[in-house]
């Protein structure tokens, strides 16, 4: 495309139309770059010629035609893996940890594997945390399910990490279902988890899912003495999050932005609690509100809890927000 764009071709040829492109919002997008570079595109076996208008008339008809013949050839490969999949046959890779194929392409319980996916329900039900269990499956010498595809490349086999692990225990073909097209449905193979750990392990998932909201601890608020003061300069309010414990023993709380606004070009910024409240101490002490505060240790800054919501109640949070940005 640099090429093309600085001039080097007159003409573009190609064998088929369709081995150029299948799509005519693509080709329209091509075709705009071939006429600013002045360059035609011919094509062998087809009257295809877009330095004149019936041929670029020809390309729109013929790149119609190939999306359609996609989109079919498509369609008709999700139906026959629908079909393939409701009569208890596997296609395609992702065979999950626990099973192998026959010779019917039917999935089969991998003893000692089958053996591996139990223990991990079972050692996740009394992990403390993610990281715990990760760092314990990896000690143990557990690995995610190896792949080897038919050029002899292999795929997983590695330690396992939050993303595997998280994939493993949300996976329902554990308790006998497959899915197709759009949803699970009841399977034909044996299942390798009971229905009742599955339950319990997915209802500790759902307590600890970040991801909808819900955290997976109380959080100490004295950590987040600013907690609802804080806003973006069009007043959407800032929210606090806390990590969980990190292997070094720490902690790491922030005041997180909130999303961005269509309608505002600028990008709210996620604060460290340590970042804010030294903004915001500074800016007391600058006021002159409090010469008693201490600067730069956040335990200070947890003891002080009171008094900077005090202070921060009785300001404009919304001018407050737009002091600390302009900072």
């Amino acid at each position: 495309m640099q090429d093309l764009q600085t001039g080097k071709f007159d003409v573009v040829v190609v064998p088929r139309l369709d081995r150029l492109c299948r799509s005519t919002k693509d080709i329209c997008d091509l075709l705009v770059l071939f006429n600013s570079a002045n360059t035609a595109v011919i094509s062998i076996t087809q009257a295809l010629d877009t330095a004149t208008p019936a041929g670029r008339r020809t390309m729109h008809l013929l790149t119609a035609f190939g999306q359609f013949e996609r989109e079919i050839a498509g369609e008709r490969t999700r139906d026959k893996f629908a079909l393939t999949r409701s009569s208890g046959k596997w296609q395609r890779n992702g065979i999950p940890l626990g099973y192998v194929l026959n010779d019917q392409q039917e999935l089969q319980i991998h003893a000692s594997e089958a053996a591996m996916a139990r223990d991990i329900f079972e050692r996740f039900l009394s992990a403390d945390s993610m990281a715990a269990l990760i760092e314990d499956l990896n000690a143990l010498g557990y690995r995610t399910k190896l792949h080897i595809s038919l050029n002899g490349t292999r795929h997983g086999g590695k330690p396992f990490d939050r993303n595997t692990l998280n994939q493993l225990l949300k996976n329902r073909a554990y308790i006998g279902e497959v899915f197709y097209p759009d949803e699970w449905h009841p399977g034909h193979h044996e299942p390798i988890i009971d229905r009742a750990v599955w339950n319990r392990v997915q209802s500790i998932r759902s307590e600890r899912a970040r991801r909808t909201g819900i955290p997976s601890s109380k959080i100490d608020q004295t950590y987040f003495p600013l907690e609802g003061q804080v806003f973006w300069h069009d007043g959407r309010a800032y929210t606090t999050f806390e990590s969980s414990l990190r292997g070094n023993g720490r902690r790491y709380r922030y005041y997180k932005a909130p999303a961005r606004s269509k309608e505002d070009a600028s990008s709210p910024v996620t604060l460290s609690t340590a970042q804010l409240h030294r903004l915001v101490i500074d800016y007391l002490m600058r006021c002159s509100w409090s010469q008693t505060i201490s600067l730069g240790c956040e335990t200070s800054i947890c003891k002080s809890t009171s008094s900077i919501r005090k202070r921060a109640d009785s300001s404009s949070p919304k001018l407050l927000a737009c002091r600390i940005c302009s900072s």
